[in-house]
């Protein structure tokens, strides 16, 4: 049988179930960093030129982030001073995550309040940040992890992993912001796949 993917599957990248994926799958990104004595206009600006959401702060053991949320509230709503240093707009203590982690956990720790970016570990060793949209395009984009459980069921009761995954997905997308055409298209082919599978179990060539 021909496993269905279409628009959703990525040549070339092979499929993952949604229990096994690792942060470490993600495309990630070298942080950037900023001196601790650098000022909130520093910050904005350098957040600018490099096109990211957050920076590290680099300062030992006192090391933090600060994101283009916390520096726009220290501005706006706090009204600290654009000259003022960095740390005034920084989230203490960083949050990070091994690169070895479940995907899905990388999630659930997104969900707590305040937690904008994750930053990645490897052996101790900060070398990647990643945020909340990264996980769930590669959750949207690799759907054929959710196929490949449909694929692999051999009785009806084994579909129901795939058809849980599908609706904790859908549900963290549509929390997240994502169109709901692209949802749409996702719940479509993941349910034409259930039935099929279904289909061919009920009823043998």
């Amino acid at each position: 049988m021909n496993q269905p993917g279409g628009d959703w599957h990525e040549s070339g990248v092979e499929a993952q179930t949604l229990m096994t994926a690792r942060v470490r799958d993600v495309a990630l990104r070298e942080p950037v960093r900023i001196q601790a004595d650098a000022t909130l206009r520093d910050a904005a600006r350098a957040m600018r030129e490099q096109r990211v959401g957050c920076l590290l702060i680099e300062a030992g053991a006192d090391s933090a982030l600060v994101t283009d949320s916390s520096l726009r509230d220290a501005l706006a709503l706090d009204a600290v001073p654009p000259d003022a240093p960095v740390v005034r707009a920084a989230h203490h203590p960083l949050v990070t995550i091994d690169s070895g982690a479940l995907l899905l956990d990388a999630l659930i720790q997104m969900q707590r309040p305040g937690v904008e970016y994750l930053l990645v570990t490897d052996h101790g060793r900060i070398f990647a940040a990643i945020e909340q949209a990264d996980v769930l395009a590669y959750l949207a984009t690799h759907s054929s992890a959710i196929l490949e459980l449909v694929a692999r069921a051999e009785q009806p009761t084994d579909l129901k992993p795939a058809a849980d995954a599908v609706l904790r997905l859908i549900g963290a997308l549509l929390r997240n912001g994502m169109k709901s055409d692209r949802i749409g298209r996702l719940a479509s082919e993941v349910h034409r796949a259930i039935f099929r599978r279904l289909f061919e179990m009920l009823v043998p060539k």
